[in-house]
């Protein structure tokens, strides 16, 4: 016959027993109490590394903004030295050109004319 009676009571533990049921409950907490840390750990360092790239990517985009800025007002001081300059040679040009025309005359007046 199949007894129904629930799991028989434990007999009382001897002291030799109960330290090692109290080395197995503390061996289990500081095993939990490792996991807890090593997951703070984990925790910390992919925050860090998070806000590492976080700043690395806006410095990134920054640079890549200054970058920009600074050639298109490069660009625009090209364009404007070469505006000064066409204008500087035009002038020159058309001073030349009087300063020829003025000698020409000149040398015009200067010289008789050669009857044939």
């Amino acid at each position: 016959m199949a007894d129904n009676n629930p799991t028989p009571p434990e007999p009382p533990k001897t002291g030799h027993e109960d330290i090692e049921r109290r080395l197995e409950v503390l061996e289990d907490s500081l095993s939990d109490l490792r996991k807890n840390h090593m997951e703070g750990h984990k925790w910390f360092t992919t925050v860090i590394f998070s806000l590492v790239a976080l700043l690395l990517t806006t410095l990134g985009i920054n640079s890549r903004t200054d970058v920009r800025e600074a050639v298109r007002d490069m660009k625009a001081d090209v364009h404007q030295s070469e505006t000064d300059l066409q204008t500087k040679v035009a002038s020159s040009t058309a001073e030349m050109e009087k300063n020829s025309l003025r000698l020409r005359e000149r040398q015009s007046k200067s010289r008789p004319l050669k009857l044939r």
